[in-house]
């Protein structure tokens, strides 16, 4: 099997872009993207949390609205590169493989987290620094979000397991099983580095061995992928 994963940053405008020339590079027998039923369905259809939904999981609400509004300042949809991901899906008759974990059950989780873990992520914290929106294309690099997944994991360890670790196991194994030679993997960027980890320790394991190619939007910009 080859992935070529493709490690996005949900608010940027060049993503629908980017998603089309990775499709092209890759010529994938498989599309699969960090999307469940559920999101699909809320994201194609634009609705936004109900006031229950809100009740259930303020921090979860909190995190959407705030992922709305950068949005709406860099004028790009979040989500945009997997309703696209499903777009070129239909037009080539691609599969589409919905490969993250139920919403639900993420919530389910997330609500279980200790308070302090949920205040530490949403509450301004002294030291923290501001985001430069002129370099958010940066962020997708594996490389660069590795640093601050272990500062997030050290603060919210049972948060960073519902939003980041967990998701990162339920997809991987998802991509494994459909079963397809070449996979075209979307997901949010901080998921990259733990699905990377996730392969390599695959093939240290195993005798059947996955290639894997990271496709950021450098490279994608010069028609080129960096191998594994």
């Amino acid at each position: 099997m080859e992935i070529f994963i493709l490690p996005s940053v949900h608010i940027l405008s060049s993503n629908k872009a980017h998603v089309r020339r990775a499709f092209d590079i890759a010529r994938p027998d498989c599309l699969a993207v960090e999307l469940c039923m559920a999101r699909l369905a809320s994201i194609t259809s634009g609705r936004k949390p109900s006031a229950l939904d809100m009740l259930k999981n303020p921090m979860l609400t909190g995190l959407f609205f705030i992922q709305q509004s950068l949005g709406l300042i860099l004028g790009a949809k979040p989500g945009e590169e997997m309703i696209e991901a499903a777009k070129i899906s239909g037009e080539t008759k691609t599969p589409l493989l919905l490969a993250d974990v139920p919403i639900d059950r993420t919530m389910a989780c997330i609500s279980k987290a200790p308070l302090r873990e949920k205040l530490a992520v949403i509450l301004p914290q002294r030291g923290r620094v501001d985001v430069d929106f002129s370099k958010l294309e940066g962020l997708a690099s594996p490389d660069v979000l590795a640093y601050a997944l272990m500062g997030f994991e050290k603060t919210a360890p049972r948060l960073y397991s519902c939003l980041i670790s967990a998701r990162n196991d339920f997809i991987f194994k998802s991509v494994l099983s459909c079963n397809r030679r070449r996979v075209l993997l979307i997901v949010g960027a901080g998921h990259a580095p733990g699905i990377i980890r996730l392969i390599n320790s695959f093939n240290a394991n195993s005798h059947v061995q996955i290639s894997y190619k990271v496709m950021d939007y450098q490279q994608l910009s010069g028609g080129q992928a960096a191998h594994a």
